[in-house]
């Protein structure tokens, strides 16, 4: 997904003039997509790249003996 956002934006960006309507709603579209993924309403498909949890924000402890 990141792929085709990537060069939706290259593909606008390259044009010196006016781009082709297509081009113009391929971008748009591209900048909607990036703020979903940045507001959270969008999630990417990453192995092993789970969002964080709230249960284990804070401090971790433990009771074994430190070696002196």
């Amino acid at each position: 997904m990141l792929l085709d956002l990537a060069l939706s934006i290259a593909i606008y960006k390259l044009h010196i003039h006016q781009p082709d309507p297509k081009i113009a709603e391929d971008y748009r579209l591209a900048l909607k997509t990036l703020a979903q993924i940045a507001d959270g309403k969008v999630q990417l498909d990453l192995a092993g790249a789970e969002p964080a949890t709230q249960d284990g924000s804070g401090a971790r402890t433990t009771d074994r003996a430190r070696r002196a």
